[in-house]
C-alpha cells in the first residue's frame, strides 16, 4: 500500500461505489485510478490498494476509466475482508466478486457467481456477509418483469461454499431503499 495526498482521489461524477469500514479504515473504489482508497480513521491518513490486475479487463475500462459495459463495481465486506462486487447480469448472467484475502501481500481471490436475475430484468446489490458467512443480496426488478411484482427488492442469501441461493421470506417495506454497504447482522 502506498500513502497518497488527500486531493489525488476525490469522488468523481457524484456516483458512489459504496464504502465499507473494516479494521478502523474506510474503503471505497476510485474507478478512474483502478484502486481502493483507504482512509485510516485513527491515523487520519490515506493510502491506496491496487485493484486486481483482472479488474480493468473484466470491466473493459477505456483509457479514461470509463466502463464500456453496463456494470459498475461496489465495495462490500465479505467475511471480514474487503470485497469488490460487480453485477454483470444485465448482459452476461454473472456476478463477479473479488475478495482481498491477504491485505498486506495484496492477494485477491475471484469468485464468479451465476446470477439468479434473468438477463435484462433487473440488477443485484451486495449488502455484505452475515454471521453464517452467506452473502446477502438485494434483487431489484425493472418495471414489467414477468413472474415478479415490481415492488420492493427481494432479499437473497448466497452460500459461497455450496454455491446455492436461498430466498428469504422477507419483503422490504414500501418506499424503503436498500443502502449499499450496510452489513446485516
Amino acid at each position: 500500500m502506498e500513502a497518497i495526498a488527500d486531493h489525488d482521489y476525490e469522488i468523481q461524477n457524484g456516483r458512489s461505489t459504496g464504502c465499507v469500514c473494516l479494521n478502523g479504515a474506510i474503503h471505497w473504489i476510485h474507478e478512474t485510478q483502478k484502486v481502493i482508497v483507504v482512509f485510516d480513521v485513527k491515523e487520519e491518513t490515506f493510502r491506496v490498494v491496487p485493484l486486481p490486475d483482472e479488474y480493468a479487463q473484466e470491466f473493459h475500462l477505456d483509457n479514461h476509466g470509463h466502463n464500456r459495459v453496463a456494470c459498475h463495481a461496489s465495495v462490500v465486506e465479505v467475511e471480514g475482508c474487503v470485497g469488490v462486487f460487480a453485477d454483470k447480469s444485465l448482459r452476461q448472467n454473472k456476478i463477479v466478486l473479488w475478495i482481498l484475502k491477504d491485505y498486506q501481500n495484496l492477494v485477491w481471490a475471484k469468485e464468479t457467481i451465476t446470477a439468479v436475475m434473468p438477463i435484462r430484468e433487473g440488477y443485484v446489490k451486495a449488502l455484505g456477509t452475515i454471521h453464517t458467512g452467506e452473502l446477502a443480496l438485494a434483487l431489484h426488478f425493472y418495471g414489467n418483469t414477468p413472474k415478479f411484482d415490481d415492488g420492493p427488492p427481494k432479499l437473497l442469501l448466497y452460500d459461497m461454499e455450496s454455491k446455492q441461493y436461498r430466498i428469504l421470506d422477507f419483503v422490504f417495506p414500501n418506499n424503503m431503499g436498500v443502502a449499499r454497504g450496510i452489513p446485516i447482522s
